[in-house]
């Protein structure tokens, strides 16, 4: 699929709006995920609803979202752009 993995860590007030309190803030779950091996970067205070713009800001071919229901804070399937 590609050679070079960007992961996105969502901000705070993007974690808190769609999913409630969190119990790690946001620099403490960048750091969790830099040390994961296969990421080569990561994109701190992503949007929780990503935009082609964002995408393309860090040359990204794919979108790929957790196994947790992918709604954002109006109700709606933030993957369904993507697809």
């Amino acid at each position: 699929m590609g050679d070079y993995l960007v992961a996105g860590v969502n901000s705070d007030a993007d974690i808190l709006k769609t999913k409630g309190p969190s119990i790690l803030n946001d620099k403490e779950r960048c750091e969790l995920v830099r040390h994961c091996k296969f990421v080569d970067d990561i994109l701190p205070k992503s949007p929780y609803t990503p935009t082609f713009e964002t995408l393309k800001s860090v040359d990204c071919g794919y979108f790929a979202h957790g196994d947790d229901p992918c709604i954002d804070s109006e109700g709606v399937d933030i993957t369904a752009k993507f697809a």
